[in-house]
């Protein structure tokens, strides 16, 4: 709250049909990566600053972990400061001729980091789930829409940026130890929260709530309890909890 306003997240995307793909198809990678592990100084996000390590530190650790440990095949990673460079990293269309097709990347593995940015918030994870790319969310500060409504937890795994960056833990290990049925469990359940998170036309009634019905909720919820917090942050949902697994559904 910022005197008498308050903060609403929500799913926000550049082109959410181009990341659509269904979460049990053929995936040919355990793990997929394509972002820059050097970040602007400049930050929008508030709960940052009060966090031990910066995003690039976080960045530097999940590139060292994967390039160290992957096999040959096991991963698809991309580091976009080297590969693309600052100079065209907004330019999409500079990332074909460099051989980086990010939509294949989220299409073709089975999880997805998800590290801080710039912001507490990134697109990186609203395009994991409409990819059918099981999230692994690797910052104290994403806040997820709609947390009071929408289970989460049956749909990623949560690894605190302090376990992340311990010199004991290995992410690929971490993710090589999900079992046939977690991953199955979270893969089902990425098709659930992909309708409660994706902005549909209306015609007639939608067989299950959207992004829209849920931002309604939301703030129908806050105008009647304005003590109601909507930027709960994943560190505060999952609280001293380190690694956490989905929870299989029987």
């Amino acid at each position: 709250h910022r005197g008498g306003s308050s903060f609403v997240a929500v799913p926000y995307f550049a082109n959410a049909t181009k990341y659509q793909a269904p979460a049990r198809q053929d995936r040919g990678h355990l793990v997929g990566l394509a972002a820059s592990s050097e970040l602007h100084l400049h930050s929008s996000c508030e709960i940052c600053s009060e966090l031990p390590h910066s995003p690039s530190e976080v960045r530097a650790r999940i590139f060292n972990d994967l390039n160290a440990g992957c096999a040959q095949g096991e991963c698809e990673v991309y580091d976009l400061s080297k590969v693309i460079g600052e100079e065209q990293r907004n330019n999409i269309s500079f990332y074909a001729s460099a051989g980086v097709n990010l939509d294949e990347v989220v299409h073709k593995v089975v999880f997805c980091p998800i590290p801080r940015g710039d912001s507490g918030c990134t697109k990186r994870f609203f395009g994991a789930i409409l990819a059918g790319c099981i999230p692994v969310v690797l910052s104290d500060a994403l806040v997820l829409p709609f947390a009071s409504v929408v289970d989460y937890r049956r749909a990623i795994l949560r690894i605190s940026e302090a376990q992340l960056m311990s010199p004991e833990f290995s992410l690929i290990a971490f993710l090589r130890s999900q079992t046939p049925q977690q991953i199955a469990t979270m893969q089902g359940n990425l098709e659930h929260i992909k309708q409660a998170i994706t902005y549909r036309a209306r015609s007639g009634v939608p067989p299950s709530p959207d992004a829209m019905d849920n931002l309604i909720a939301s703030l129908v919820h806050l105008a009647h309890h304005p003590e109601a917090r909507l930027d709960v942050t994943v560190a505060e949902l999952y609280g001293g909890e380190a690694a956490v697994v989905a929870t299989p559904v029987f």
